[in-house]
C-alpha cells in the first residue's frame, strides 16, 4: 500500500489493563475500530492493586482521553489534583530526611479503581488468553485464543503487560521475551491504620516517600485512601525491598510467613514506623513484588502488523514510577502514526519504523535508568545525587544507568 492510498484500520488491542483501555479510549475517540481482549475472566479477577503516578505524561494522557472521561481521573485520585508534589528520601531508622526529589505536576491515581472507571465504558472480551499471533494475509493479522477461538484485524497492539505473551510470540527464542530477575526481592501490602499512626508517618514526608537503610532494605510509603472524618482510618500502601544475596533471602511461601518475615526485616527501622507495619496481621495479604525488567525493546512486527506498547515493551521496575508515563507515550505516538496511515499520509511500514524507534530511543535508557535506581536504592553509599533513584522525569542521560 503506498500512502495516499488510505487504509481503515481494525486494531485488535490484546490486554485490558491501564495503558490497553487507555489506547481503547483514543481509538475510538479518533473513530478508528478495534476489539479489546482480557486474559481476566471478569473484571473482578484482580486484587486491589499499587497506586500509580502520571507526572511528565499526565498533559499527554489528558489529550488522549476524550474530555467527558477526564473528571474519572479525579475520581481515582489519592488527593485532589494534578498537585506539584515533591518526594521525600528519609533514613528509615530515624525518619530524618536525607534528600528532597523536587516537586513535579503529578497526579497519583488507585490503579485498579481508575481501569474499572475506564472499563465501564468499553466493550470487552473476557476470557481471552492469546496464545498465537501470525499474519493471515499481506493486510491481515490473527490472534488465537487458548479457548480455540481466534480474531483478525489490520492491526494487533500488545497491551499485555510486564509478562508479555505477545511479546514472547514476536520473538525468534521465546525465551528472549523474559524478564531478567534484579538481585532484589520484594513484597508490597495495604494497612488501614488510625491518624493517630499515620501522623508522624505523614510529618516524615507526606503522602508519598521512600526510606533507605544500612543493610540494604528499602521502604516506599504512600496513602491510598484518607479518611473522611478525624475518626476514620487512612489506607497505606507499603513497598518493602532488600538486596537478593542468597536462597535465604527469598519471599517466602506463606502469608503467615510472609508477614513474619516483613516484621523481622523492619526491627531496625524507626518507633513509628515499626509499630505501624507491626499492625500487620495474618490476615493482611503481603504479595510478592517480581523485581525484573526487559530492556531489549526490539521485536519482529509481523510485516508491519503488529505493535508492543507499555510493559509489553518496556518493562522497568518501579523505582522512579516512569512505566505508566512511557506508556502513556507510546498510545499517544501510535494513535497519531494509525491516523496517519489512515488518512493515506504515511505507510504502514514507515509508521511503525517510526514508533519502534522512538520507543527503543526513549524507553530502553528508561529501563536502564530504573534498573539502576532500584540497584542504588538497596546500597545506601549509592544513595547520592546524580543516582536515578533521587530524579525524576525523561532521562537525559546524565543519570547513571546499570547494565547486569
Amino acid at each position: 500500500m503506498s500512502a495516499g492510498d488510505p487504509e481503515e484500520p481494525h486494531v485488535l488491542i490484546i490486554g485490558a489493563g491501564i495503558i490497553g483501555t487507555i489506547l481503547a479510549h483514543s481509538l475510538r475517540a479518533n473513530n478508528i475500530p478495534f476489539t479489546l481482549y482480557e486474559r481476566d475472566a471478569h473484571i473482578s479477577s484482580r486484587g486491589q492493586g499499587w497506586g500509580i503516578s502520571f507526572h511528565w505524561a499526565l498533559p499527554t494522557l489528558l489529550t488522549l482521553l476524550p474530555r467527558h472521561l477526564h473528571p474519572l481521573l479525579h475520581q481515582s485520585a489519592i488527593y485532589p489534583g494534578p498537585a506539584d508534589v515533591g518526594i521525600t528520601c528519609v533514613d528509615a531508622r530515624t525518619l530524618e530526611r536525607r534528600y528532597n526529589i523536587p516537586p513535579q505536576r503529578r497526579l497519583n491515581v488507585r490503579r485498579e479503581q481508575l481501569r474499572r472507571l475506564l472499563l465501564a465504558e468499553l466493550p470487552v472480551r473476557w476470557g481471552k488468553r492469546v496464545v498465537s499471533v501470525h499474519k493471515d494475509s499481506e493486510s491481515r493479522v490473527r490472534a488465537v485464543f487458548s479457548d480455540g477461538s481466534s480474531a483478525c484485524g489490520t492491526f494487533l497492539v500488545g497491551a499485555d503487560g510486564a509478562g508479555s505473551m505477545v511479546r514472547s510470540l514476536l520473538l525468534p527464542d521465546p525465551k528472549a521475551g523474559r524478564l531478567m530477575q534484579l538481585p532484589v526481592r520484594g513484597v508490597g501490602f495495604s494497612l488501614e491504620l488510625p491518624r493517630w499512626r499515620v501522623e508522624p508517618l505523614l510529618k516524615a514526608g507526606g503522602v508519598i516517600w521512600m526510606a533507605v537503610c544500612e543493610g540494604g532494605t528499602y521502604l516506599w510509603f504512600s496513602v491510598l485512601e484518607t479518611p473522611a472524618t478525624p475518626e476514620g482510618e487512612f489506607t497505606v500502601q507499603m513497598q518493602l525491598s532488600w538486596l537478593w544475596k542468597s536462597c535465604g533471602d527469598d519471599v517466602p511461601v506463606g502469608n503467615e510467613k510472609r508477614v513474619q518475615m516483613v516484621k523481622r526485616r523492619v526491627r531496625g527501622f524507626a518507633a513509628e514506623l515499626r509499630d505501624a507495619i507491626g499492625c500487620l496481621t495474618q490476615d493482611t495479604v503481603v504479595a510478592e513484588l517480581r523485581l525484573a525488567d526487559w530492556s531489549r525493546c526490539e521485536w519482529s512486527n509481523l510485516g508491519d502488523r503488529v505493535a508492543l506498547v507499555g510493559d509489553a515493551a518496556h518493562a522497568m521496575t518501579m523505582f522512579r514510577g516512569e512505566a505508566a508515563n512511557h506508556g502513556v507515550a507510546d498510545v499517544m505516538a501510535l494513535v497519531e502514526g494509525l491516523k496517519k496511515v489512515r488518512a493515506g499520509q504515511m505507510e504502514m511500514g514507515e509508521m511503525l519504523a517510526t514508533y519502534e524507534k522512538d520507543v527503543r530511543d526513549r524507553c530502553k535508557p528508561a529501563v536502564l535508568a530504573s534498573r539502576q535506581a532500584c540497584l542504588d536504592a538497596h546500597r545506601l553509599e549509592n544513595v547520592r545525587e546524580g543516582s536515578p533513584l533521587l530524579t525524576r522525569g525523561l532521562v537525559t542521560g546524565k543519570e547513571r544507568t546499570a547494565r547486569l
